[in-house]
């Protein structure tokens, strides 16, 4: 199999929670699934989300809504960074390989999967995590097409010299 395309195919299975502050339903939310590719980012987990959790949130008249972030383990998650490196970054895997297709998502090194996320949609709670994840709303947008560009040009200067 050729390692380019494998690394393209390889999925994160993640286990996503809306954070009980922000949950105004007196029913919590059940946890969603979902197998994130490893280049994409915080963004799509969280559009796919949306649909699920949009009818818990509590909605302030006249108040914009806020952008979603995440955190692993109560660590604020970066959203410019694709999926595959925050995974590696949290979870402290050395491997970067995806299991054999034949092979289940629970076997092999499965000690950390699913990835389990809480996705929050209030401010957080001490005032530089909020400056450190100022730029997810801007890659939610229209930056991320530009961010990948630059990140690939980069590469190729990288690779090429």
């Amino acid at each position: 199999m050729d390692p380019l395309a494998a690394v393209w195919r390889c999925q994160i299975p993640v286990q996503v929670k809306l954070a009980d502050h922000n949950n105004s339903s007196p029913t919590s939310v059940p946890p969603l699934y979902f197998l994130a590719p490893r280049q994409s980012y915080l963004s799509y987990l969280a559009a796919q989300a949306w649909p699920f959790v949009q009818h818990v949130l509590s909605a302030i008249p006249g108040q914009p809504q806020r952008q979603p972030w995440f955190d692993y383990e109560g660590i604020p998650l970066r959203g410019q960074f694709p999926i595959g490196l925050l995974y590696d970054l949290t979870t402290g895997r050395t491997q970067h390989t995806c299991p054999p297709a034949s092979k289940g998502v629970g076997s092999g090194n499965s000690s950390a999967l699913p990835w389990q996320l809480t996705l929050h949609y209030s401010p957080p709670a001490h005032p530089h995590e909020e400056a450190m994840l100022n730029t997810q709303g801007a890659v939610a947008s229209a930056a991320a097409p530009t961010l990948f560009l630059n990140s690939l040009k980069e590469a190729c200067f990288i690779c090429q010299g």
